[in-house]
Order: structure tokens, then sequence, then C-alpha cells
């Protein structure tokens, strides 16, 4: 109740939701989850944050932090899956950042790729030649993807850092599979 008398509460809500998503959005870890903290400042702010579908359009494995005001664990669950995130998300173009060589990861980037490839504006991957090969099989179309970072790594390649690689990648994904496409950053891959 004593929240609700200060002056920020007098704000619409669509002020406050552009507030948390510049929160969200400044610095090199947008994509990290930080804003999730604002939840825990009142119902009202949980409730605008959950509603904001921009806030949960990035999508990145276990990166959303475990927050607690105190020892006692929080009422309302601060863990999101990517299934929630992705639903929360409503519509919005998603960036996604997937270290696929936990296979956690590569199972959770293939959900994501089955059914929300359409909206995936950002993408970064980075994993092995059979993962990226996994994943690359499966695409269909990006047609709202702008940004693609893609990084080939194998364990031993830190031992060999001269080694040439030859994975590249796929003829029909450079061709068909993303229309929009303005930006490429590719390690260890070739064209």
């Amino acid at each position: 109740m004593r929240n609700e008398t200060a002056s920020v509460f007098s704000l619409p809500n669509e002020i406050l939701s552009m507030i948390f998503f510049y929160y969200a959005t400044i610095g090199k870890n947008s994509i990290a989850g930080h804003w999730v903290k604002l939840m825990l400042v009142c119902r009202h702010w949980r409730a605008i944050c959950l509603n904001h579908a921009k806030l949960w359009s990035y999508i990145e494995p276990d990166r959303i932090p475990r927050i607690r005001r105190s020892n006692k664990p929080p009422a309302l669950p601060l863990i999101f899956t990517i299934r929630d995130r992705l639903q929360f998300s409503a519509q919005s173009p998603l960036t996604c950042r997937f270290k696929l060589s936990d296979s956690h990861n590569l199972k959770q980037f293939l959900i994501v790729l089955s059914s929300h490839s359409t909206r995936i504006r950002s993408l970064e991957l980075s994993g092995t030649e059979d993962e990226l090969q996994t994943v690359f099989g499966q695409v269909q179309s990006f047609p709202m993807l702008e940004d693609l970072d893609v990084h080939y790594l194998e364990d031993w390649m830190s031992e060999y850092p001269d080694t040439r690689i030859n994975w590249t990648l796929p003829e029909n994904f450079m061709e068909n599979a993303a229309p929009n496409l303005c930006s490429l950053s590719l390690s260890f891959i070739q064209l």
C-alpha cells in the first residue's frame, strides 16, 4: 500500500512500460533479463512486466537471474522457461542467443526454431559442426532475420588455433532462408 503513494505510481501504465523497456535494453547485457527484478516491486509492476511483450522478446537459456528479496523464496516465481518467455513475447520479433554445446540449449533452440523461426530478427549461435548442421538442416525460412552471428566451436580449437576450418553455411540458407539479412558475422565458418 505504501508504494502506491509514490509519484511514480501516478504514471500511466504505457509510460511505465516504456521506462521498463528502456531499463531492460541499456548496456551490453540487455538479453540477460536483469529487468526481472522490477517484478518484485509490487503486483502492479509485475503485471506491467508480464504484459509487455517486448521485454520477453530477448531469448537466451538460463539467463533470467534468480533474484530474491530475502532468504525466503518469492511468493511469485521469477524463473521463466523458454516456453514462458515465448508466450509472454506474444508476436514481438525475437532476439536469440544460444550456445548449442549444451545439449539442453540445443533442445531449447530447436523448440524456438520449430514454431518461431518466422519471428527471429537477430540470432547469435555458437556450436560444433554437428550442432550447427542440426540447426541449419531444419531451417526453412527466417523471413525477419536481419542480424546473424554464428561461431563454430570445437573443444580442440583452443589447442590448435591456426587450424583451418572447412565448415560452410548451407547453400540453401544463403540463397533463400534469410531475405532480409543485413548483418552477417561468421567465426571459423566459410560462405
